[in-house]
């Protein structure tokens, strides 16, 4: 091989290289744009996050004062009994209501969705295998959920809280040959015993 030969590969070699370095310049700048974009994202949720607590607190404090509403009431015979019984029909399940619509609602559920998705779509667009921008994807819902930034619905699940249950008398084993006393009993077959 001659030298301009291996000139001219090594020039080859050399533009290769370049482009190469380029193209992983621009996947970095990508990758630096999708950071910031989920970190606003992630801001733009916990301020969110923020208005719905301060919501479910307001809220909170209005059930209390129901309650002291029913603390009030006398019951005195039938008619105390259903006086006590509308307030409780009426106000305390709408509150509930409100509080549960606030917490999960569908244009919370709608959000953070579209928030999940357009990160997916980001890492797929930069040119990430679906498969890894999948996984990657599943590892930011969870972060969002162990930071508190997504609430409890049909997207996520919560997580399970193990109730300690008291221990209950065990039972004595019952006989497997327990017969109805209106069927005959069947005869025992020879040789048994």
């Amino acid at each position: 091989m001659s030298d301009q030969e291996k000139r001219n590969g090594t020039e080859r070699e050399r533009e290769k290289l370049e482009r190469e370095r380029e193209h992983l310049e621009r996947e970095r700048e990508k990758v630096e744009r999708l950071q910031e974009e989920m970190e606003a994202r992630i801001e733009h949720e916990q301020e969110r996050l923020e208005e719905l607590e301060d919501e479910l607190e307001a809220r909170e404090e209005e059930l209390d004062e129901r309650e002291e509403e029913l603390e009030g009431l006398e019951v005195e015979g039938a008619e105390g009994m259903r006086e006590m019984l509308d307030v409780v029909s009426e106000r305390i399940p709408n509150l509930m209501r409100g509080i549960q619509d606030t917490v999960y609602s569908p244009e919370n559920l709608k959000k953070t969705s579209d928030a999940l998705v357009g990160f997916f779509k980001s890492l797929v667009d930069a040119g990430m295998d679906p498969d890894e921008a999948a996984e990657m994807t599943k590892l930011q819902m969870i972060h969002m959920q162990n930071q508190g930034m997504l609430t409890a619905g049909p997207f996520v699940r919560a997580p399970r809280v193990r109730r300690v249950r008291p221990a209950r008398p065990s039972r004595p084993p019952r006989p497997a040959d327990i017969t109805d006393p209106a069927e005959p009993a069947e005869p025992a077959e020879e040789g048994e015993g």
